[in-house]
């Protein structure tokens, strides 16, 4: 049944992530007398949804009020310049306000958002197998509830929608 429920949800989330993605307009054309990038500022307004994580099998009321897209209030999120090879660059903690919007001043670009951090692993040896097997995942799990987007173009404002999952890296809440 929470594997059904998280499918269903997933979808959902998935269908209002593309429709919001549609009302981002990016301005791809090429200004010919200027290599500099466009700068901002850009607001983000980030909203959520989130999975049941509880060991419980949840009442109709509790799956409905989580899948309903909410306005992530007074949240962190974390935002990082991405790379060709979706490598993060320069990761910086942001925090939203009560309206869950942040105004940033990045240059247009691709970028990346999460709701977790990214946990850089460590040049030596100094941790144990399963310390780097738990930093693995938790990066894993960040690139799977996080999103890529473009800023830039006549577009200031942007609507991202972002989805709180279980973490599989934890043991299940009883």
């Amino acid at each position: 049944m929470r594997i059904k429920l998280g499918l269903v949800f997933v979808g959902l989330l998935s269908l209002m992530v593309a429709c919001k993605a549609t009302k981002v307009s990016v301005d791809t054309s090429e200004d010919k007398g200027s290599n500099a990038k466009a700068k901002g500022p850009f607001t983000l307004n980030v909203i959520y949804g989130e999975q049941y994580c509880g060991g419980a099998q949840p009442t109709d009321g509790i799956i409905e009020d989580i899948s309903r897209p909410k306005p992530f209030l007074n949240g962190k999120i974390y935002i990082a310049e991405e790379g060709p090879n979706q490598e993060v660059i320069d990761e910086k903690e942001v925090q939203l306000d009560k309206e869950a919007n942040v105004k940033l001043n990045l240059d247009s670009g691709r970028y990346f958002i999460s709701l977790i951090p990214l946990t850089p692993e460590p040049m030596d040896s100094s941790l144990s197998p399963a310390e780097m097997d738990k930093i693995k995942c938790n990066n894993q799990w960040r690139k799977v509830t996080g999103r890529s987007f473009v800023l830039g173009g006549q577009n200031p404002s942007y609507q991202i929608a972002l989805l709180k999952e279980c973490n599989p890296c934890e043991e299940p809440k009883p």
